[in-house]
């Protein structure tokens, strides 16, 4: 059986966001790449519930080399083999979700499990993994928390996580797409000579044209794309002052010069203790602040 879990690298979300001087994309120098964790749960899943057997997991993304770390990581917890798809023509503008899901579709045809994250931390759409169901023609479950294959290998008994900590029970024939909760399985430490056999795996890279696909043929038409972002200027707060729509000439100069205009409104209350008192409690009852 072959089971493709498609995958992708992320930016850690802990680090410090923080947008470029020319204010159009994030500064990305100072953050660090991670497999998405409902990518990690996927596989993590997958390696703990798959009976013993002849199994082969592959894993794959889209994406330029970079992401090739992203491959290693999953390779050294327990994937068969990865898979890279990009193009040349992917260097100018990056692929959008539904281009994505369009390469993975036809990256999976014999395939007959294809296993996805159901959300990414950088849109947390769930696009990707319906998407590619569409595009097959196959069953698709979400939310899956269990799987089990039955003995011919035809069809699929999968567990759902509902709201309020409910299950259903969904039964479906194979091939089928399924997606995992990043906290659908906890992902494991691998072994240092996992490590190591990664580093040296051959990871293979796949283009438009081997997927027998064109640039044209991918592309959405029908999306946006964005090109720049400008902040809010900031509003100014008006500045409250005195009026001075009755001052006369003298007052206003009085008041520019430091010494204030008009006739103050303050008082100084002097005297013993009873008549300072006396005076304070006066002016609160003048003011109908005490009753």
């Amino acid at each position: 059986m072959r089971i493709a879990i498609c995958i992708k690298q992320e930016l850690d979300a802990k680090g410090p966001f923080q947008l470029t001087n020319e204010t159009e994309k994030l500064d990305t120098s100072s953050l660090v790449t991670i497999v998405d964790p409902a990518s990690q749960a996927a596989l993590s899943l997958t390696k703990s519930l798959l009976p013993q057997g002849n199994h082969t997991i592959t894993v794959m993304t889209v994406g330029n080399i970079s992401t090739e770390r992203a491959l290693r990581t999953c390779l050294s917890m327990g994937a068969t083999d990865a898979i890279r798809i990009w193009d040349s023509s992917f260097e100018r503008e990056e692929p959008s979700a539904i281009v994505v899901a369009r390469l993975l579709a036809a990256a999976t045809k014999e395939y007959d499990l294809i296993i996805c994250g159901s959300k990414s931390l950088c849109g947390a759409l769930g696009f990707v993994g319906p998407a590619i169901a569409e595009c097959h023609n196959y069953p698709q479950i979400s939310s899956v928390s269990w799987w089990e294959i039955d003995h011919a290998g035809k069809a699929l008994t999968a567990h759902r996580r509902k709201e309020h900590g409910d299950r259903e029970v969904v039964r479906c024939a194979m091939p089928a797409v399924l997606t995992v909760d990043d906290d659908a399985a906890e992902a494991p430490y691998p072994s240092f000579p996992a490590m190591l056999n990664a580093e040296y795996a051959e990871i293979q890279v796949m283009d438009l044209a081997a997927l027998g696909l064109t640039s044209r043929g991918i592309q959405d038409k029908s999306s946006g794309r964005f090109e720049r972002y400008t902040p809010p200027r900031p509003r100014t707060k008006k500045a409250s002052g005195p009026d001075t729509s009755s001052m006369s000439a003298a007052d206003m100069m009085k008041m520019l010069s430091g010494g204030g205009g008009g006739k103050s409104s303050n008082s100084v209350a002097e005297g013993t203790t009873e008549k300072v008192v006396k005076k304070m409690i006066d002016f609160l009852k003048k003011n109908e602040l005490l009753p």
